[in-house]
């Protein structure tokens, strides 16, 4: 996910989630109760995990972007996967 990929790279909260998807993740996080989040995002237990030299940093970055341009911090997020990795082809 970007936010995977954004946290890995450039540090554990660097993330900025988009106002949307911070109050579903929070619904999802509260709905899920002791057993952690409720997948209303997808399944976080379906992620790889990031390893440096395994499988991060990636060769090539592609990124599709919804037909209205999406949120402005997804733009801002991609940005900081391309700062975090400057030998991934884009």
């Amino acid at each position: 996910t970007i936010q995977a990929a954004t946290d890995h790279l450039c540090g554990d909260g660097s993330f900025d989630a988009p106002w949307g998807s911070a109050l579903v993740s929070g619904v999802s996080r509260i709905v899920g109760g002791k057993d952690g989040d409720a997948g209303l995002l997808g399944d976080e237990t379906a992620l790889d995990e990031l390893v440096d030299g395994k499988n991060s940093p990636a060769s090539l970055a592609l990124v599709i972007q919804p037909g209205n341009g999406g949120p402005v911090e997804d733009w801002i997020n991609l940005e900081k996967v391309y700062e975090g990795s400057p030998e991934t082809t884009t």
